[in-house]
């Protein structure tokens, strides 16, 4: 439902970026729990927010917003939760389901960004390039000579249960690492490729992805 301005009203629970929020209010009625002045706590501002007249009917979050039942209670407007995290452990998604409260995540939007950090990691820790960085810096280079080489000849074992992490073999694929590769869906799949994979024996690293979420 609109307010009399004619924008629906919005909760919203994370603090998000000048752009954003632009783009909030071009949209929304934002009612902001970081708002400046603002100094409720989380839940007494949910609350407050569900008492206006034309109450918020969605809200955005993030995964430090625990969604359950009292959370639910304070807000009884509300029929859509937008969490802009993958994960779903936050909410308690059958509480969810049972008030007729829809549930959005970000799904794999940040799947190709954590691949990248977490590859670009791997090669930091294995060819030691922020370790020689600080080594430098501190004049070490001068007073005991070179840094040793980091490794180039890698054995990568992934085991991937999670878009990022399918993501992060098909990089390590492209860079030419020797990697073997376990796609699975449940705990006992994970467990037994683990002790069946033979060339986890010989690897330098071990890539362990794994859901936050249940598949629904």
């Amino acid at each position: 439902m609109a307010a009399a301005g004619g924008k629906p009203a919005v909760l919203l629970l994370r603090p998000v970026d000048a752009p954003f929020a632009a783009a909030l209010r071009d949209r929304f009625r934002v009612l902001d729990l970081y708002a400046p002045g603002q100094a409720l706590p989380a839940l007494a501002f949910v609350a407050a927010a569900a008492a206006v007249p034309e109450p918020p009917r969605a809200t955005v979050i993030w995964g430090g917003v625990r969604v359950d039942a009292s959370f639910l209670d304070a807000a009884p407007s509300l029929r859509c939760v937008v969490s802009t995290a993958a994960g779903l452990d936050h909410i308690d998604l059958a509480e969810c389901a049972r008030r007729g409260v829809a549930v959005a995540n970000s799904g794999e939007v940040y799947s190709t960004d954590v691949a990248d950090y977490a590859v670009g990691l791997l090669l930091d820790v294995l060819r030691r390039v922020s370790a020689s960085e600080r080594y430098v810096r501190r004049g070490s280079w001068a007073a005991q000579g070179d840094y040793p080489l980091g490794s180039k000849s890698l054995v990568v074992s992934v085991l991937a249960s999670s878009a990022w992490g399918t993501s992060a073999h098909g990089l390590q694929r492209g860079l030419k690492l020797s990697a073997a590769s376990s796609t699975t869906t449940r705990e006992n799949q994970r467990i037994q490729s683990l002790t069946n994979t033979s060339q986890m024996s010989m690897s330098l690293l071990l890539n362990l992805t794994c859901s936050l979420s249940h598949a629904h």
